[in-house]
């Protein structure tokens, strides 16, 4: 089991730096490109750090965990389809796929 949750800190580390380099690609101006990269983080951490994350303050459960997973990691997924890496972005879905049905047949979430 612990394999599994080291590949779900992993997934977690990959959706953020996906996250973040789409923010690099963003603006014109190395400012502009460090601060959309410095917000989406801000914004991605802050989110999962509330709601997600299994000490989170306001930690959903259920269906809306699940809904909260599937945007973020969906969003990484999208972002790897649309910056022209449709192989690593259906890698991607596989492994995050895998990775909750596990944690749901084991019923260890962290």
């Amino acid at each position: 089991m612990i394999v599994n949750l080291l590949l779900r800190f992993l997934l977690e580390i990959a959706t953020l730096a996906i996250i973040g380099y789409w923010g690099l690609q963003q603006g014109n101006s190395y400012l502009t490109k460090i601060l959309f990269c410095t917000g989406l983080l801000v914004v991605t951490i802050s989110i999962w750090a509330t709601f997600g994350a299994p000490k989170a303050s306001l930690a959903l459960e259920g269906i809306s965990l699940l809904t909260l997973e599937l945007v973020i990691f969906g969003i990484a997924a999208v972002i790897l389809w649309t910056t022209l890496k449709p192989a690593m972005a259906v890698v991607f879905v596989i492994a995050v796929s895998i990775n909750r049905v596990l944690i749901y047949f084991f019923n260890s979430f962290y």
